[in-house]
């Protein structure tokens, strides 16, 4: 083993110029790969931030709305077991989350 590798470093061959070009080509290959995953990856980071912010300053403006629609809630434990509990709440549209043609609806307990 030894003697494989002195002969190796002592041989004044080098490599030739396929090789070379082909470990240039992977090298090149390899740091496209790495740049478009970095570009990626700040991209997702970008838009999740985005999304977050814009969730967090919706979920505050739901929680600041005064008035809601009083209403009632019944909560059964399951049927026929006669179980069950009932709560006074105030229903508000939530404006903020809804799609399109579908609303959406937040409530909390009244006072």
């Amino acid at each position: 083993m030894k003697r494989r590798i002195k002969t190796k470093l002592l041989n004044q061959t080098g490599e030739t110029i396929s090789e070379v070009l082909i470990a240039l080509l992977i090298s090149a290959l390899a740091l496209t790969m790495l740049a478009t995953m970095i570009s990626s990856t700040v991209s997702m980071v970008t838009k999740s931030k985005t999304s977050m912010k814009e969730y967090y300053e919706n979920n505050i403006k739901l929680e600041k709305q005064n008035s809601g629609t009083p209403g009632t809630v019944t909560i059964q434990a399951g049927s026929g077991s006669g179980i069950s509990e009932t709560e006074n709440i105030n229903l508000y549209e939530n404006s903020f989350f809804s799609a399109d043609d579908k609303k959406v609806y937040a409530y909390s307990k009244a006072d």
